[in-house]
Formats: C-alpha cells, structure tokens, sequence
C-alpha cells in the first residue's frame, strides 16, 4: 500500500514548465516565436497516447514517422510539440508555419512548437530533466554484451538485496521499482527514454539506493539515444558475437555501441572517493577496446576469467590483462547435474604487473588464496555471469568477498534459462533463450555433453533482424545436434519458410550428418520434436525462453514455452512431476 501512495505522488508531482525543460535541453528551440509556457505533465512519443498538457515529440521511426501526427497531437491537447528540423515532412512546417491541414480550432493554451536537431536526442534529456535526473540518487549499474544480460541482472539484482542494499532493475525479462517484480511486456529490453528514466524515479521514490538497468546495444546507440542521458557508476561487460548488424550496420559499430555504456561512466577524478568501476570478460577479444574506453573515464578496471585448464583462452588476453586494475578468476572448476562448483581466485595487479608475458593463468593465480564457491544454477557460462557481479559488488561497493560467496549459494535462475522439464517422460526437455550465434558456442557443447542419446532442438530465427546470423546458427546446432526441428521464432513481416530455409541451407552446408525437419509452427514443432525423442534423447527448445508472444505479420501471439512444452508433454500422457 505504502509503494502505490509513493508511486501516485511520484505521478501527481510530476509536471515541469516548458521553459525549465528548454533551459535542460540547449539543442531545442521555440519555432514559433511564442511566449507561452504551457505547465507540461507527460512527455509523449506515440500520439495515441497524448492528452492535455502532453509534450509529443515526433520521432522518425523503422515503419512510420511521427511527424505525421502532429496534428493527431495537437487535435488531443498538446501543450508542445517538438519536431526534427532535419524532417523533409516539416520542412513547411519550418518555412510557413502551422500548414493548412493542422486543425484551425484549438483553443488556447496554444500548443507552442519546438525545433530540434534530434527528437530522440531532445526526448532523451527532457525526460532525464522531467525526472530531475533520478540516476544522480541512484547507484546505477549498466550490464550488456551478446549474451547473459538478463541472467547476469537478475543475479546481481538478488545479491544486491541479499548483502543489504535495497535495488531496483530493469531487464529484458522483467523489471521492479518496488517490492513486487513484474513482466516486462514491452518486448523492448531498454524501453524508451521516459519510461527509463520515469522507472529509475520510481525506484528512488520506493528508497532503493541501487538500480540495475539492462544496457542493450539498441538502447545504447545514438539511433535510439534511449540511455543517452544516464550516467552509470558501474559497468559490466559479458561478450560479443554476431548480432543485430542489420540495425547497426557493422561489427564494429555494434561493438562500438555496446561501449558507449562504458563512454558514459561517471567521470572519476584522481582525488574522488567514488571511482566507477569497468568489469570486462577477459576472454572477449574486444577487452582491450572496452577497456580504453572504460579508462578514458578513469574507471577502475576489473578483468575477470573462467578457466578449466589454466591456459590463456587467446593469445593477447596475457597482454590485455595488463589494462586491468585487478583480475578474478574462476580456477579450477566443475560443471555439476545441479549447478557449478569453482575456486575463485582475485588477483592484484602487482601479482603479473612486470612478469613474462608467457607466463600462464595457472602460474599466476597459484600463489592467490582460493575461495571455494557453489553456484546452484546449471550452464558453465554462468559462472562467467555471477563473476561478473563479484567483481563488481567488490570493487565499486566494497561488498567482501567472502559475503558475496555465500549470498551466491542461494541464486536462483532466470525465467526461460536452461529451465528443466519434468513430467515423467524418458528423454530430457529444456526450454533456453539462446538465439545467437555466441549463445549456441556456449549452450550446445553443454546439452552434447550431457546428452546420454540423441540431441534433438527445436529454434528459429527473428524475421527483420540480422540475416546473416541464420546460416551461420544452422551450422553451429548442426555440428553438435542429430535433428533440427527449425520452426518460427519471431517470423514478423517476413514469410516463415524463407527463414526458415536460411537456417537449413546453413545447416545442410557444414558438412555435418544431421536430420532435418522444417515445421513453420511452433506448436506444432515442439510436439513433433517430443514424438521423436526417446529414452536418453535430450530436447532443448531454443530462442523463445521467457517472452510472452511470437510476433507475425497478423500481429503478437500469446506464447509462453515453458507452458506450451508442459502442455505438449501431458498431451502424451505425461504427468508433470512435483
């Protein structure tokens, strides 16, 4: 009851004057010459959702332009509108002022217009000013990478809460501002700049004091200036691999805006006591970029390393780890039915600062004092995740390590990750996110190496995304995979069988013996894949994991797979095990 007062007051409150939102954003400017300075109570992208007193931003978009509601804007009340100078559409808008089509009625207050060089831009730093800039009162971490963001928020959003220190998060899967954790329905894992800031506003208002925010490379770009104005004390970094490029365009302009989350760590001064913190996987190839990036801000700068042999991973992390200012390592380390058991290992930089370049893993950590931790969830890469959030936790929050260890005995997983399925059935069912090529490295050497018969996996691929990624995942589920049930994932406006050929031809070409089956369903799918299994078989069912609809050309479809496996099973007569 306490958290809905808060967060009615936090709502009641909000409303700034034009000008204190113009005096915030110095790339806006009045364009109609008006004195007015109507009290603005929401900042708005979609005209759909524009009422009295709302400032509506009109944003070029993938499909449509918003400028071409402006007068839907200001037909519903706006108290300003602010458009993109660059726009062809508001070229007249610019030159002869309000055109004849805008509606001649309105009544006063007149809706003022404001120009912009960039409407998401100016969106981006209203709503951080609108908020009165929630993040200054926050701890803010920022975790991005290819993939295990959401796995690697969750967790340090739970250890968080768990050393003491009240935390808020913000996630592909979920989201909390309060005391209850609720879906993230947006199908957008960083939302637009007003709700991102009005969510951390909501946090501050509940008294959390630290607030987690999944950085997705989208969210990150100047094309979207979704996080532009978010200032982060601390950062974590967990890969990068093949995705995305048809928005981003490149590899390296995809890997460049992931980095921005580390371009926009608080600036650390060499006399401040809060110095924020860069936490890179060291077996990235791109660490030493990252880690530039990170030390043009002043951040200290933590490696950190999961390793069974002892090896270095790749020739240059040897000379990488000399960016960092600390290392931890997991060494050694074993994969368990119900989690994973390793030494954890952080070393000072005094410890190789100096030392032979050749000089290895093992060589380096033996004279470290081990402390020995259990990780109750299942997947090798999770290891990678949760020392992520230690080195964190322990650098910029001064948490013990020892305290840390034992807040990780108790994670638990993540909705939709490696999420076993028993029913009674002979063969084992997982239901997994993975729908990248770095994400399938990482989970099929896993099910192989743990499947006593055939592995069998269900997946697809996103319609309108990155195409290049399709082949490339056909290969790597061949290679280590005896059937392919290759089915819908996200088809959009694409057809379905053209994906899902992409896959195959992918699959067909990596010269490895695999059957495969082609079924547009997923339903359909899913059962087909179960009537295939057989005693010792595993089945995984890849690339859905927690969201709640596959999106087609007739729009979102209700979709929980983890349901519609369970319901697949108790269809042949399985009864779901307690």
């Amino acid at each position: 009851m306490q958290e809905s007062w808060q967060l009615g007051r936090l709502r009641k409150m909000n409303k700034k004057r034009l000008s204190a939102l113009l005096a915030a954003c110095n790339t806006m400017k009045r364009a109609d010459n008006s004195s007015l300075d109507p009290e603005v109570s929401s900042l708005v992208y979609d005209s759909r959702d524009v009422g009295p007193g709302s400032m509506f931003f009109a944003i070029p978009g993938a499909h449509t332009d918003g400028h071409r509601f402006i007068a839907t804007a200001l037909e519903k009340g706006a108290a300003a509108v602010v458009f993109q100078t660059k726009d062809e559409f508001v070229s007249r808008l610019i030159q002869d002022g309000i055109p004849d089509d805008f509606p001649r009625d309105i009544q006063l207050p007149h809706p003022v217009f404001i120009a912009a060089e960039s409407s998401r831009q100016a969106l981006s730093r209203c709503s951080a000013a609108f908020h009165d800039y929630p993040h200054r009162d926050l701890t803010v971490i920022g975790i991005t990478g290819t993939d295990g963001k959401s796995s690697t928020v969750a967790f340090l959003h739970q250890l968080l809460n768990d050393l003491g220190i009240p935390a808020g998060f913000i996630s592909t899967v979920a989201m909390q501002t309060g005391t209850e954790t609720r879906n993230n329905m947006l199908r957008q894992s960083t939302p637009e700049a007003p709700d991102i800031h009005r969510l951390l506003a909501e946090m501050r208002a509940n008294g959390k004091q630290a607030a987690v925010v999944e950085s997705t490379s989208h969210g990150l770009s100047r094309k979207t200036s979704r996080l532009l104005d978010l200032e982060y004390d601390g950062a974590i970094f967990t890969n990068i691999s093949h995705e995305h490029l048809e928005f981003h365009g490149s590899f390296p302009q995809y890997l460049s805006d992931k980095t921005n989350l580390f371009r926009q760590l608080k600036d650390s001064q060499p006399d401040a006591s809060n110095t924020s913190v860069a936490v890179i996987n060291l077996e990235d190839p791109n660490f030493s970029y990252i880690a530039r990036a990170a030390a043009e801000r002043s951040a200290r700068i933590c490696a950190f390393i999961s390793s069974q042999s002892g090896d270095w991973p790749r020739t240059e992390a040897r000379k990488d780890l000399d960016l960092a200012d600390i290392l931890f390592a997991a060494h050694p380390v074993e994969h368990l039915s119900d989690g994973n058991r390793f030494s954890l290992r952080v070393v000072e930089k005094s410890a190789w600062s100096g030392q032979p370049a050749g000089k290895s893993l093992k060589q380096l950590i033996d004279q470290t004092e081990a402390l020995e931790m259990h990780l109750p969830i299942p997947g090798g890469f999770n290891i990678d995740n949760v020392l992520g959030c230690t080195a964190l936790l322990s650098e910029l929050l001064s948490v013990p390590v020892r305290e840390i260890a034992g807040a990780a005995a108790g994670l638990k997983g993540v909705k939709g990750r490696m999420v076993p399925l028993f029913h009674g059935q002979p063969f084992t069912a997982i239901v997994d996110y993975a729908h990248t090529p770095g994400s399938f490295t990482k989970v099929f050497p896993l099910f192989r190496e743990s499947c006593r018969g055939r592995l069998i996996a269900v997946f697809g691929s996103a319609g309108e995304r990155d195409t290049a990624k399709r082949p490339i995942q056909g290969a790597i589920a061949a290679e280590y995979a005896d059937i392919l049930v290759i089915t819908d994932e996200d088809p959009r406006l694409e057809d379905s069988m053209d994906i899902i050929r992409d896959i195959s031809r992918g699959a067909r070409e990596s010269g490895h013996a695999v059957e495969i089956h082609e079924i547009a369903d997923r339903r359909s799918a899913i059962s087909a894949a179960f009537s295939m299994a057989g005693e010792g078989d595993t089945v995984v069912m890849l690339g859905k994991g927690h969201e709640g609809s596959i999106i087609t050309a007739a729009g979102k479809q209700a979709w929980d797979e983890e349901s519609v496996a369970r319901d697949c099973l108790e269809q042949m007569g399985y009864t779901r095990q307690k």
